[in-house]
């Protein structure tokens, strides 16, 4: 019994110091390394070949692409459900650092994401995960999983940033861009992709693209190499 014991409180205590471990170095924590897996599975149809714990995790593969963008039906289903539910996706991962975008729409075919003109009302939530610290245009936000949302253009098109319980972080411009995404049918679409003329041409920058009936809306993404946030880590 005492070794029982023993062995569940040296259980408690190393998982508890490998979340300390991720807090301090600035990385996801397993919790949220296992949100985002389950959050991967049920939107990135079978067809993208993303294993989403590795991808999560950080894990690059030999034999996996490095980018993928999806609009499709949700997780591994062979068919849409019975609500036509469709989901659209994109992720990019490299050695340094991985990052996610994605949203679940009804049988509109993705149209709540962006808001809604006669009410007013903010679009989405998307979901986007960054297993590094990410600077979003100005704002810094800790690594993690985070909600996205586009609110109506009173003056310009702008972005809020809140937890996953819905805590307000801050809120970004979006800037209308020339470019083309990948959708074909006028549906929303979300991609990640490697930097336009409106980002500046750093290694790790990306954009982050919401798409819908001919509209591109843009926000810079630059997420931190982990090998810099463990350096600001030892260094605090």
């Amino acid at each position: 019994m005492k070794l029982y014991i023993r062995f569940i409180f040296f259980a408690l205590c190393t998982t508890f110091a490998t979340m300390v471990a991720h807090a301090q170095n600035g990385i996801a924590s397993n919790a949220e390394i296992n949100r985002c897996s389950d959050w991967l599975k049920a939107i990135v149809p079978q067809n993208q070949d993303v294993n989403a714990v590795a991808f999560c995790r950080g894990l690059k593969s030999e034999v996996r692409p490095d980018e993928w963008f999806s609009f499709y039906h949700c997780g591994p289903a062979a068919k849409p459900d019975s609500e036509g539910k469709v989901s659209t996706s994109s992720g990019s991962i490299s050695s340094d650092w991985t990052i996610a975008a994605g949203f679940s729409a009804g049988p509109n075919r993705g149209a709540d994401l962006f808001p809604n003109t006669a009410t007013g009302n903010a679009g989405g939530p998307a979901t986007l995960y960054s297993r590094t610290p990410v600077h979003i245009g100005e704002l810094r936000i800790p690594a993690g999983m985070y909600r996205l949302a586009i609110l109506h253009p009173a003056e310009e098109w702008k972005m809020t940033i809140a937890s996953e319980s819905g805590q307000p972080i801050g809120t970004v411009l979006l800037k209308a861009t020339g470019h083309q995404v990948s959708s074909t049918n006028g549906d929303s679409v979300i991609e990640v992709r490697h930097s336009g003329k409106y980002c500046a041409q750093q290694r790790t920058t990306r954009e982050l693209i919401f798409g819908y009936n001919g509209l591109e809306l843009s926000a810079c993404l630059q997420p931190e190499p982990i090998a810099r946030v463990r350096e600001n880590a030892a260094a605090r």
